[in-house]
């Protein structure tokens, strides 16, 4: 069996994207019968797990799993991010993830299609995040666009502090998309857990104690609690 290189495997993926969501902008989904698709891309190159079993390494596709709610794991070395999704019948969720050693540094998005509701809600961590639309400023997460033509759209995200996060989606008349994205800390890009922790203990007047809570309670830091055990 021939080796394919990453690149051509992210472009057969992205193929596979592409296809499925003009294959659901045409058609109306019927019951619950209908298997889900999930598609997950990292970088770097990470394994990924669905309730604990291990599917392969990203980039990831099926169309053949059980529409329902999943935790879904996707980690390389001591890089790891850990979430809940939901799977539609016969609707597509990808997740993109840019990893690192610490949660704040994290990027990505989340981008699943909703029978229920039209045009796009746009969510984010941290919240308050300005979202443009085509190079149009739209407002501030969370918030949902109404007025969207179907067809491909660039998001771009924006919050003083964290690094600019761009993307593209694909509208459907059919189906809200949602978009829930990670805004990655200009602070912690590229630097340990350990020097993160200093650093807040040392110049944000954090304690050993209130930092751990902090992390414990925190629902969006559970990747980085998961990337530090």
């Amino acid at each position: 069996m021939p080796v394919f290189t990453s690149t051509v495997r992210v472009l057969l993926l992205a193929a596979c994207y592409v296809l499925l969501i003009t294959i659901l902008s045409g058609c109306t989904v019927i019951g619950n019968s209908k298997p889900a698709a999930l598609q997950v891309t990292s970088t770097p190159e990470a394994s990924v797990f669905l309730d604990g079993k291990h599917l392969g390494k990203a980039p990831f596709f099926t169309d053949q799993l059980d529409a329902k709610e999943y935790t879904l794991k996707i980690t390389v070395s001591e890089a790891s991010y850990t979430e809940k999704i939901v799977l539609t019948p016969g609707a597509l969720t990808a997740v993109n993830r840019e990893l690192s050693a610490n949660f704040l540094g994290q990027s990505g998005e989340t981008l699943s299609l909703n029978k229920q509701g039209k045009g796009v809600f746009i969510s984010s961590y941290p919240d308050k995040a300005e979202v443009s639309l085509d190079g149009r400023i739209a407002g501030e997460t969370p918030m949902i666009i109404t007025d969207v033509k179907e067809g491909d759209h660039q998001v771009s995200l924006n919050k003083t502090g964290y690094i600019q996060r761009e993307f593209t989606i694909k509208s459907s008349n059919k189906y809200q998309l949602t978009a829930n994205v990670t805004l990655a800390s200009e602070f912690a890009k590229g630097k340990t857990r350990e020097e993160i922790r200093a650093a807040l203990i040392a110049d944000g007047g954090w304690s050993e104690a209130d930092l751990s809570e902090a992390f414990r309670t925190v629902i969006p830091m559970q990747g980085f609690m998961h990337g530090s055990s």
